[in-house]
């Protein structure tokens, strides 16, 4: 990633041991002191190795800091600041599914697209919430009802 000035992304980075998470922060202390520089494009890393950086690589993280009642996290760490020091902040809202569904429907032609879309929304939260109930493994994505749209409208 940082070689090919690719991006990289760590998904909920709350997860991980205490261990990775300070491996991690070094990597990425490291690769950032470089960036920072921009006449430079070798990085040392902390293990004494000396690595190419190329100026357009970027690092993601996630983090989700809702836990769900009936569920503990027994790995859930604390982020140290000196690494959150090094990421920008961006909060996230729930999307409004109906929006988003109408927009699809407009998208595929249909004349319909208000009433359709908001029975769609109703069908997609009763269908959530029985699963939810079961624990099911599967998961009901909205993705899933954009391609059941795309499928018999597109």
């Amino acid at each position: 990633v940082k070689k090919d000035g690719s991006w990289g992304m760590f998904d909920e980075i709350q997860n991980l041991s205490e261990l990775c998470l300070s491996w991690f922060n070094e990597y990425t202390n490291s690769i950032y002191q470089v960036l920072r520089k921009k006449n430079s494009s070798q990085a040392y890393l902390a293990d004494g190795r000396e690595i190419n950086v190329n100026n357009n690589f970027n690092i993601i993280l996630t983090t989700n800091p809702f836990i769900d009642k009936n569920e503990i996290r027994k790995s859930n760490h604390m982020i140290p600041i000196h690494l959150k020091s090094m990421f920008r902040v961006v909060a996230m809202m729930e999307p409004d599914l109906e929006i988003i569904l109408r927009a699809k429907c407009l998208q595929c032609g249909i004349k319909a697209s208000n009433i359709v879309a908001s029975r769609l929304k109703v069908l997609y939260d009763l269908c959530q919430h029985s699963l939810m109930s079961i624990k099911s493994k599967f998961q009901l994505t909205l993705s899933t009802f954009l391609s059941v749209i795309q499928t018999i409208y597109g």
